[in-house]
């Protein structure tokens, strides 16, 4: 199954239903299985009554139920050519968006853009540094001259040296540091200027279980993702009267390149298994979809939050 029969498995059982004008009442709607907007931007200042946010985070309106149609919206992802952050882009191109992906490695970020293009996603690459200001500014402005707006920023760039904190070296406890946290506020500040601008915006910082629970040699990293998590709340709380949402995802194991290492020792991968109650390991496409919930009109009045996605790691 693909990310997106993954993500989207099920919505037919709930039909698309849009209010009717105000004077039906509002138990009234129109099921209908045509899309009735341009594109994901218009039906957000339709239920709004046509009118901006004005400061007020959120939207107005009835709205028995939505969908993840994200056609007509600019998602911006970092670290977007591998592990969770590919599937996240992947998740939000098949959904309509037009997808800005950054990343250091070049060469990778562009050959991922160019297969996603091939499938009918609408992607950009843009090389990008989240710990340099520069690099962080130059994504931006490439995605507004081109795009017109950002409606949603993924901070999902990280790194992660397991190592015991004796044998760390300043080297990779500065990478951890810049890249994990630095990262994250640059983004924030640069893509929130034209959000700020809008009244509209929203961010989905990707932190992690290591934040909240004990993890192998992941002392340092544990700490820069619990950095996330209070930056998230206290952003969200700054930036609430400009429209904007702030909200947090913690994956649990999920098997990427970052944590490759620990995947291939049986003993470790057996005593991580033996802590999830659903008994699997995640996938990018389970953290996908809470992302495009936290994007979707759905998660209007969330913000300040840490949503878990760990197969129930965290009531163990």
């Amino acid at each position: 199954m693909d990310v997106r029969a993954k993500i989207f498995a099920g919505v037919t059982l709930f039909p698309r239903r849009w209010p009717r004008a105000a004077s039906c009442g509002a138990a009234e709607a129109i099921t209908s299985t045509e899309w009735p907007y341009r594109d994901a931007r218009q039906r957000n200042e339709v239920m709004r009554g046509g009118q901006p946010t004005s400061g007020k985070a959120g939207m107005t309106g009835d709205m028995a139920s939505v969908t993840w149609d994200m056609r007509g919206m600019v998602v911006a992802v970092t670290g977007g050519a591998r592990g969770i952050g590919l599937g996240i882009a992947e998740a939000f191109a098949q959904a309509g968006a037009t997808v800005w992906m950054g990343s250091r490695n070049a060469k990778a970020g562009e050959a991922v853009a160019q297969r996603i293009r091939a499938g009918g996603g609408a992607v950009r690459f843009q090389p990008l540094d989240v710990a340099d200001q520069t690099s962080v500014r130059a994504f931006r402005d490439a995605c507004l001259r081109e795009a017109g707006h950002i409606d949603v920023l993924v901070n999902n760039a990280g790194v992660l040296a397991r190592k015991a904190l004796l044998e760390m070296t300043e080297e990779e406890c500065d990478a951890m540091l810049d890249i994990n946290v630095k990262g994250v506020v640059l983004c924030c500040q640069a893509v929130g200027e034209a959000m700020v601008a809008a009244k509209s915006g929203r961010i989905i910082n990707i932190s992690s279980t290591s934040a909240a629970a004990g993890a192998w040699k992941s002392t340092v990293y544990g700490a820069t993702k619990a950095a996330i998590w209070q930056f998230s709340r206290m952003l969200a709380l700054e930036w609430a009267p400009h429209g904007i949402l702030v909200n947090t995802i913690a994956p649990g194991a999920v098997p990427t390149d970052l944590n490759a290492n620990v995947m291939a020792i049986p003993e470790q991968r057996q005593i991580i298994l033996a802590r999830i109650p659903l008994g699997r390991m995640g996938t990018p496409a389970d953290v996908a979809g809470v992302a495009l919930f936290l994007a979707s009109p759905a998660a209007d009045y969330l913000t300040g939050q840490v949503i878990f996605v760990d197969g129930g790691r965290m009531v163990t």
